[in-house]
């Protein structure tokens, strides 16, 4: 998924997933067979001066955010190799991309967003952002404790 400078306008990034090295090829299935799977997302401040930077750093003529040290669009296979699997390592955590999005929900969740706007930034219905990408967080028995008595 190719990010570029028009997708981020300072609060929110546009996000859409696409079929093959950034390309979207007609007739190709979105995210779970959903039509028109993008989404809008807010972008914390400290995340938005990052991007900002990013942008600031590219050369002018540049639409991607993010680029290879030559400057063109990342692959997956090289994204994986250069970039994901050492930070993989030095974090120690064994986890993939998209394990991000279920904790992203999942944490927002947890702290009391409501579901029909999570539902819209993770670009699925109510139901299948329930089914699909939010997960216990371990803090639930004291909670019921709590309120039960």
């Amino acid at each position: 998924m190719p990010l570029k400078r028009e997708d981020f306008d300072g609060e929110t990034l546009k996000v859409r997933r696409t079929a093959h090295e950034g390309q979207i090829l007609e007739g190709t299935k979105t995210d779970h067979g959903e039509q028109d799977a993008g989404r809008t997302i807010p972008v914390p401040a400290t995340l938005a001066w990052m991007l900002e930077a990013q942008i600031n750093l590219n050369d002018p003529d540049c639409d991607l955010l993010f680029t290879t040290p030559t400057g063109r669009m990342w692959r997956e296979r090289n994204f994986y190799r250069d970039l994901w699997k050492p930070a993989q390592e030095a974090s120690g955590l064994d986890i993939r991309p998209h394990e991000c999005r279920h904790s992203y929900v999942t944490h927002l969740r947890a702290a009391g967003i409501n579901d029909a706007d999570l539902a819209e930034i993770a670009g699925h219905r109510v139901e299948t952002m329930l089914a699909r990408y939010t997960h216990a967080v371990g803090s639930g028995h004291e909670s019921i404790r709590q309120i039960v008595g």
